[in-house]
């Protein structure tokens, strides 16, 4: 029996290209009923680097940090669901979702992105996995949260409405965002000054992936370009006193405090569809109050977890 253990170990090594010398066996730590070893560890850093360049930029030990609470993240996000419904992971839905990763890795289609995962050596049942637990977790927040996003639609009508009086020309900010928790106000302190001096020697893109707990972390915190119109009056507020290429002071909101970067600014000259921006602001505002649930929910579920490090 020891002999056949021993046997499938070496073989999960050799078929993620990790030789005997490189890592010897180990657990590493227990969530709730499963063992974690140094052998999934580095399974999932090398998932990391290679489905986001940027994280191979870090030292070897904030890699190695991210990936192990990559894997805390999915196997307690995992164990929380199965206490509700069982995950198809074999749901034809889930290759359409696969568009997002391969699209940020500059491949043109699902064949490409194959045969990029076949020479990196890594396999698209696991990445489909990883999709279905997102998606089941998102499927989750929304059926314990649905009735709780409020969103005031006549306001929005309104501020859009004032702001298309000259329909064009628009303003549009490139932002990027660093959401963090903290317990207290020593925590708040002790993190807040780690990362400011991450965001000094390394950039604001490498502080928010090893930092940010927040889904944008997978691509440096990166939001994209957004109207004020889409965002909350409180980040808003921020963004008009700030000036490009800086980053705010710590918004407190319900889900921790975010630190946002004004990336760019730009006039966009281009005639407004109404309905379809107001549908728009609508779904990102629905959007981003599921996300700050989904941050909540996920730090009870955490606290509540058996997490043993060896």
């Amino acid at each position: 029996m020891i002999k056949i253990i021993l046997l499938i170990l070496l073989l999960m090594k050799l078929s993620m290209g990790i030789s005997l010398a490189e890592s010897e066996f180990k657990i590493i730590l227990k969530i709730n009923k499963r063992i974690i070893t140094n052998i999934d560890i580095i399974k999932e850093k090398k998932y990391l680097t290679t489905l986001n360049p940027q994280i191979s930029t870090l030292s070897e030990k904030d890699i190695m940090r991210l990936s192990k609470e990559s894997l805390i993240k999915e196997i307690t996000k995992e164990d929380e669901i199965l206490k509700y419904y069982k995950i198809d992971y074999n749901s034809p839905d889930l290759l359409g979702l696969t568009k997002n990763i391969y699209t940020n890795l500059n491949l043109q289609d699902e064949n490409e992105f194959k045969n990029f995962l076949l020479q990196k050596n890594l396999s698209l049942q696991d990445i489909l996995r990883k999709l279905a637990i997102e998606a089941s977790w998102n499927r989750l927040i929304y059926e314990i949260y649905k009735d709780k996003v409020i969103i005031d639609e006549q306001k929005i009508r309104n501020t859009l409405d004032k702001s298309l009086k000259n329909p064009l020309e628009r303003k549009l900010f490139f932002l990027s965002e660093l959401l963090f928790v903290a317990e207290d106000k020593v925590e708040f302190e002790q993190k807040h000054q780690k990362i400011i001096q991450t965001i000094e020697k390394q950039g604001f893109k490498n502080a928010a992936t090893i930092f940010s707990i927040s889904d944008s972390n997978t691509n440096g915190g990166q939001l994209g370009w957004v109207t004020k119109n889409q965002l909350p009056d409180q980040i808003s507020a921020v963004l008009t006193n700030m000036k490009k290429d800086t980053y705010s002071d710590p918004i407190k909101i319900p889900s921790g405090f975010l630190i946002v970067r004004l990336d760019g600014v730009k006039n966009e000259t281009l005639k407004i569809n109404y309905d379809e921006e107001l549908k728009k602001i609508l779904t990102q505002e629905n959007n981003r109050q599921l996300n700050q649930f989904s941050n909540i929910y996920f730090k009870k579920v955490q606290r509540k977890s058996y997490i043993d490090e060896q």
